[in-house]
Formats: C-alpha cells, sequence, structure tokens
C-alpha cells in the first residue's frame, strides 16, 4: 500500500510540475498548418475575441458537481481523459490554457446530460462551439468527446462531421504514432497514457460509427495502430502507470508467448471492435449460402478464439455492487451481437417487414435456399446459435446494474438490433412457453433502453421505435406482408404503444431505478 501510495503522490507532482516540454510536444511545428487545421478542424468557427468571462473560468469557481457526474457515468465507458487526481493538477497549473478549458467545459456539458436533460447547459455548449483553442492533444479529447455527445443526442451529422475532425487533428500532431505518448512518458506517465487511450478511443468510435452509418468502411488504416496498448483502469485510475507498455504486436502474438503475459480491457474493447466490424459487414455481403457458410464459419472461429483467449477474470462479467468493467462489458455485447448477425442469414428465422422501422438497422434476413446445398437441420442449427448468441446478450443486461447508468451510447443500437431478432423469434419460431420467456428477455432490453430515455434523445427515439416494431410484429397475422409505408401510420399511435409492455413492470423497473 505504501508503495502504490509513493507511486502515485510521484505522478500527481509530475502533472504539477512546469510544463515546457508536454507544450512544445502538442504545438504543431508548422504554424501556418496548425493555424488552418485549428480553424477547420477545432470545435467551432474561428473566434476574434477571447472566450466571455461567463465561460472561462477558474478552476475554483467551477461548478464541480458537473464533473463528479461525468466521471461517475461517463468517464467508465470511455476513460481517456485524465483521470480526476491528474485534471484537478493539470488545472491547478494551466488553468489559463484555452484547450484544457475547453475540455472541461466538454466535460461539464456531458455531466449536464445525467442532471438536466431539458436544460443541457446551453451555455456550455456554446462556449464550446465558439472556442477557438489551439489544436494539442486536450483539443482532440475534446472534438471526440463532443462527438460522443452530440451521437448520443442523435445529431448524427454533427457527431460525423466531429468525428472528421478529432481524427484530423490527432494526426495533425503525431497522436496516431508512437512516439507522441513516448515523447511524455519520461516527465508524465499518466499524461502519456491519457494520450495512448485518446487514440485508441478514436479507433473504436471510427469502428461504431462505421457501424451507425451502416456502410462499415472505417477511416483508419492498419498502419496508424503502432501506438502501444493502454493499461489496466486501476493502474491508470490511481495513476500508477506501469514502467513498459504492451503492443498490438505482442496481443497479436500472445497465443504464442512463452510467458502468461496479461493484457487490458481496453485492449480486448480494441479487438472486439475489429472483429465486430469484419462480421457485421461480412453477414452484409453474403452471396450464396456456400460462401456464406464458410464466411461464417471463419468469423466464428476468430469471435470464439477471442473468448477462449479471455483470462479467467474477464471471462465473466461480475458485479461489484454498482460497478461494472464497462469495457468488458461493450465487448461481450459486441461479440454476441455479431454472432447475431453472422447467423440470421443462415437460418429459418424469417424478416418481418416492420423491421425496416429501426434507424439501428436490424440483422440480414435469411438468404434464398439453395437446391443442391443446405438443408433444415442447417436453418435449425444456424437459428439455434442465433437464439444463443441473443440469450447471452440479454444476460449481459441483466447483470448491468440498472442505477449505474454507465452504458456506452454506442451499445444502443447493438442492444436494438438483437432485440428486434428476438421478437421477430417471439412471434415465429417460439413455442407458447419459450415466447413467454422469450417475452421476458425482450422486456429486459426494452428496460435498460428505457433507463436511458431521459438521458440520451438517441435511446428515447430508439426505444420507440422499438415499441412500434414490437406492435406490428406481435400483431395477428398480416404484417409481415403490409407495406411499409403503411407503418408510418403508427407514429400517430404512440399512446397506445406505450401500454404495450406490462404496465406493472415497467412500474417497477422505474422504482428500482430511482
Amino acid at each position: 500500500m505504501q508503495k502504490r501510495t509513493a507511486t502515485t503522490d510521484a505522478a500527481v507532482t509530475a502533472a504539477n510540475a512546469s510544463t515546457p516540454r508536454q507544450l512544445q510536444v502538442l504545438t504543431p511545428t508548422n504554424t501556418n498548418t496548425a493555424s488552418n487545421v485549428g480553424s477547420d478542424a477545432s470545435l467551432g468557427s474561428d473566434s476574434s475575441q477571447s472566450p466571455s468571462a461567463l465561460t472561462v473560468r477558474s478552476w475554483s469557481d467551477r461548478d464541480t458537481s458537473l464533473l463528479d457526474l461525468y466521471y461517475e457515468y461517463f468517464h467508465p465507458s470511455h476513460p481517456f481523459v485524465l483521470p480526476r487526481r491528474a485534471l484537478q493538477a493539470k488545472l491547478s497549473l494551466l488553468d489559463d490554457l484555452p484547450s484544457l478549458r475547453l475540455l472541461v467545459n466538454v466535460m461539464q456539458y456531458i455531466g449536464s446530460c445525467y442532471r438536466d436533460p431539458v436544460a443541457r447547459q446551453h451555455h456550455l455548449r456554446a462556449s464550446i462551439y465558439t472556442s477557438d483553442a489551439a489544436v494539442d492533444g486536450f483539443t482532440v479529447q475534446s472534438t471526440l468527446l463532443m462527438s460522443l455527445a452530440e451521437s448520443m443526442c442523435d445529431e448524427v451529422t454533427e457527431a460525423e462531421k466531429l468525428f472528421v475532425r478529432a481524427l484530423a487533428q490527432a494526426r495533425l500532431i503525431g497522436m496516431n504514432k508512437k512516439s507522441f505518448a513516448d515523447a511524455e512518458a519520461g516527465f508524465d506517465p499518466v499524461l502519456a497514457e491519457s494520450w495512448r487511450r485518446t487514440w485508441w478511443m478514436v479507433y473504436v468510435a471510427d469502428a461504431n460509427y462505421c457501424i451507425i452509418r451502416q456502410d462499415y468502411k472505417t477511416a483508419l488504416l492498419g498502419g496508424e495502430n503502432s501506438v502501444d496498448l493502454p493499461c489496466e483502469d486501476e493502474s491508470y485510475d490511481q495513476l500508477t502507470i506501469p514502467p513498459t507498455a504492451s503492443t498490438m504486436s505482442d496481443y497479436q502474438c500472445r497465443e504464442y508467448a512463452l510467458d502468461d503475459k496479461s493484457f487490458s480491457s481496453f485492449t480486448y474493447l480494441i479487438d472486439a471492435n475489429r472483429i465486430y466490424v469484419r462480421a457485421i459487414r461480412s453477414s452484409t455481403q453474403y452471396s450464396g449460402i456456400s460462401q456464406a457458410e464458410m464466411i461464417c464459419g471463419n468469423m466464428e472461429a476468430e469471435i470464439a478464439s477471442w473468448f477462449i483467449m479471455l483470462p479467467p477474470s474477464k471471462r465473466d462479467l461480475p458485479v461489484q455492487q454498482d460497478a461494472m468493467n464497462q469495457l468488458m462489458f461493450q465487448a461481450h455485447i459486441m461479440m454476441y451481437t455479431a454472432l447475431v448477425f453472422l447467423h440470421r442469414p443462415l437460418s429459418n428465422l424469417s424478416y418481418n417487414a416492420a423491421e425496416a422501422l429501426s434507424d439501428c438497422g436490424s440483422p440480414p434476413p435469411p438468404l434464398r435456399p439453395e437446391a443442391s446445398i443446405g438443408s433444415i437441420m442447417d436453418h435449425q442449427k444456424h437459428a439455434d446459435k442465433l437464439f444463443d448468441a441473443i440469450r447471452k446478450q440479454n444476460q449481459c443486461l441483466i447483470l448491468l446494474p440498472m442505477r449505474a447508468a454507465q452504458l456506452s451510447p454506442f451499445l444502443i443500437c447493438t442492444v436494438a438490433c438483437c432485440t428486434i431478432a428476438h421478437l421477430v423469434a417471439c412471434k415465429e419460431a417460439f413455442a407458447p412457453d419459450e415466447a413467454e420467456i422469450a417475452r421476458c428477455r425482450i422486456r429486459v432490453s426494452m428496460g435498460t433502453l428505457k433507463h436511458y430515455e431521459d438521458i440520451w434523445p438517441k435511446a428515447r427515439k430508439i426505444l420507440t421505435q422499438l415499441k412500434k416494431i414490437a406492435h406490428a410484429v406481435l400483431q395477428a397475422g398480416a404484417v409481415a406482408q403490409t407495406p411499409i409505408a403503411d407503418f408510418e401510420m403508427l407514429a400517430e399511435q404512440d399512446a397506445m404503444f406505450a401500454n404495450f409492455f406490462d404496465r406493472d413492470w415497467l412500474q417497477a423497473f422505474e422504482a428500482s431505478a430511482a
């Protein structure tokens, strides 16, 4: 315990020390280029005036409760900005640094979503979009965070623009290279770790945005993965950064390593995102059953190897009071969603026209049968794997502490897609007893999203769409043959859909989450 405290104190001392080296590393060498990117790739438009006194305040004047909310609810699923103690130390020293003030404003804005979703702290948002901070590591963090915030507020176009800017800013200052964090490691290892985590969160965001767009095209190239891998969150939060970092090469060759090297939860999430995108993309490109069987088998092996190579401590999702390992939670959810997408086209679970109501999309419909290939048994095998993956994803949601509200907004659509397939199966594939159990599991999925509808507008929108799809799918008879245009009339029937699921269960859920 004494050793850990000494290391932590040393890290805080480093954060409080003079930082000419840090600022030199963060400042682009070509001032003309920096000026151009600062105007084109910053959060807001150029401003000839300094930010107002209302938005530029000293650390001691700020309402720290919004930062408390950020660190309690948002940070666990997106742990890349400095840990709270390290950030406070930086602010004590560099409170007049515009990019650091900008970062704190963005963090406060996100924190406000968990306290006052109506107001959304509009004065903070205004200050963010009028900032003229120079491009440095904190600016990249601010732009990326604001992109995530706009995404969870269902501002899809703005979120995408901000992500493109964050990526451009990161490349401009060299954050996509190992040397960027290394230049800081000897002086401030916690800041160096934050830079590494920021780049890898750009990678994770890139993967998720291509899924949201449904074009499945990532912007990052394989050569940009030279940045060292993040350490464990516990070490990061305690400011005890290991002296040496793992590399992606170490991770990719882990099965051959002579020593039993451990990797962080963040690392497994990074790889899960890579597999997730490959699997979803592959499932939408099946050209025939024989080719689809081969691709599905290969991707299933890749997913299985990801699970098999997990250390025992990460194979399950243990819950400690109101906390969970959110990074491993995301990774598990993504793997099960990938399996749903891979097996649905090869199963006998038919497609319902109501599935098109979802902005998130849904697992692809079954392929046309080929006379010489496949059989009823083959279809049933894939259907069984499909339903097993849905159940396992749902089991993850059951383990999620309801009061934590730490779910990443990127998981909204993963939950929705599996729920849609579950709804169709409930209507068309399950026996009455199985259907009743499925209804209970569907309530868990819907209830999870309901827990976030007052925090994130996107969750509210997707939840409403799911209710409409559920109403259409589970209605009698000819829903599957009804034209999509007819489903637009469902938008006028929200009052009826609100009562579709058992009201007593929803009231019990709300009471337990209060």
